[in-house]
This record gives structure tokens, C-alpha cells and sequence, in this order.
């Protein structure tokens, strides 16, 4: 799994270079909508062995198993109305995860208006190239963190 990767990573990086200041920062198309399991994993750091999740396919229900991780993320970009807008979907499934421990959003580009992606039916159009809306965020590290004295 991609966070135990990044957990992984992370672990190795301070145990090598202890003096170095590491920071998360996972973004992408989840393909899942801010009420299912893999933003409640990434935000919340721990889906539950009783997660609707885990039963939402009756030829596939997984039991007694549960998904935690000590990365402490949250959405850059809030969780808007929608990423995706199709003409038969439109939802919020891209995100970008960021450590909230160490970084700062400063500015979120805004999104395209429910009527400017209307405006030829759905995405991509002649306008916007992707079925989805792009994210931009600028993040920089906490003050503390460019501090010339350190972590407080």
C-alpha cells in the first residue's frame, strides 16, 4: 500500500538524516468520494474492521480487518463539490494529502463554477483537456520549521 510505502520512506529518511526536515505530500485520483474508506485512511489515519467499506460488495466482504497509519494528512484542498464532472458523475475523487504537522496551505487556485463546466455539457470539453479539475495548492513548511533556531 502506498502510505505504508511512504511510512517506510519517511522512517528511513529521519533515521539517516535526522537534522533533515521531511514532509508528506500525497496527491492524486483516489477514485473515492469524501464519505468512503480511503479518505477516512488518509485524513482520519484508521478505517475500522466494521467500515461499510469493507462490505460494500457481497462477493468480496473482508472481515475482522482493520487499516491504520501515522502519517497525520490532511486535504490541501478541502474536499470540493467536485474533481470529476461527467455527464453522468460528478464528485470530489482527486485530493491532495498533505502532512498537517509540518506544512501550510497558503493558496488554493479556485475551481471552475458548476457553470463554466456545464457550459459544453461536461469534461473534458473544448476548454478543459481532462475529465477532471485540476488541483493547484501552494503549501510551504510551517514557521516554526524555517525558523533559523528550529522546532520550538
Amino acid at each position: 500500500m502506498c502510505i505504508a510505502y511512504l511510512e517506510q520512506t519517511l522512517a528511513t529518511e529521519v533515521s539517516e538524516r535526522p537534522e533533515t526536515k521531511v514532509a508528506t505530500v500525497l496527491c492524486g485520483d483516489f477514485n473515492s468520494t469524501p464519505e468512503f474508506g480511503v479518505y477516512q485512511l488518509a485524513t482520519t489515519q484508521y478505517i475500522p474492521d466494521d467500515h461499510p467499506d469493507w462490505s460494500s460488495n457481497e462477493d468480496e466482504v473482508v472481515k475482522g480487518f482493520s487499516l491504520r497509519h501515522s502519517l497525520q494528512m490532511h486535504s490541501a484542498c478541502g474536499t470540493p463539490p467536485f474533481t470529476n464532472f461527467t455527464a453522468g458523475f460528478a464528485d470530489c475523487l482527486d485530493y491532495i494529502f498533505i502532512d498537517r504537522t509540518m506544512l501550510d496551505v497558503q493558496q488554493v487556485i479556485p475551481f471552475p463554477s458548476e457553470e463554466q463546466l456545464r457550459e459544453h455539457v461536461a469534461l473534458p470539453s473544448v476548454t478543459m483537456a481532462s475529465d477532471h479539475i485540476a488541483l493547484v495548492a501552494d503549501i510551504r513548511f510551517k514557521d516554526w520549521l524555517l525558523s533559523p533556531n528550529g522546532p520550538h
